[in-house]
């Protein structure tokens, strides 16, 4: 079951997905650390969203990208990507990766990511975890 599921989120990203919705500036020191850090530890976190309300879509990508900022300068955040599906735009797939599970526990506690969760606008479909084997 997981390599179908693997295999469906990376389709939906060949296939049919924006490229990554990135922040206006990219923090530097964020930048720096990404690069010093070895990948085999690393903790990897995809969601698959959906904006709530038709409407919606524009706002849901602000709340998103705003997310994206204040956890690119999480001290144990390496990545945070944003990709929408260009067949269904209320589709929206989330790649994030962590120094370890440690940091990505933290990340879900984090007040941030507690207030965008509390504006409802995108509801929660599916996830998956992994780290890359040693």
């Amino acid at each position: 079951m997981k390599p179908l599921i693997a295999l469906l989120t990376l389709s939906l990203w060949a296939s049919g997905c924006q490229p990554p919705l990135q922040p206006s500036v990219a923090p530097t020191r964020v930048v720096a650390q990404r690069h010093s850090q070895p990948l085999q530890q690393a903790y990897h976190a995809t969601a698959i969203l959906k904006v709530q309300q038709p409407g919606q879509t524009a706002e849901a990508v602000a709340a998103l990208r705003r997310l994206q900022a204040q956890t690119r300068l999480e001290p144990g955040n390496l990545t945070f990507l944003i990709h929408q599906d260009q067949q269904d735009p209320q589709t929206v797939v989330i790649w994030e990766t962590f120094r370890d599970e440690a940091a990505f526990q933290q990340h879900l506690q984090s007040p941030h990511l507690q207030a965008f969760l509390k504006t409802q606008l995108l509801s929660f479909q599916q996830g998956f975890s992994a780290t890359r084997p040693t």
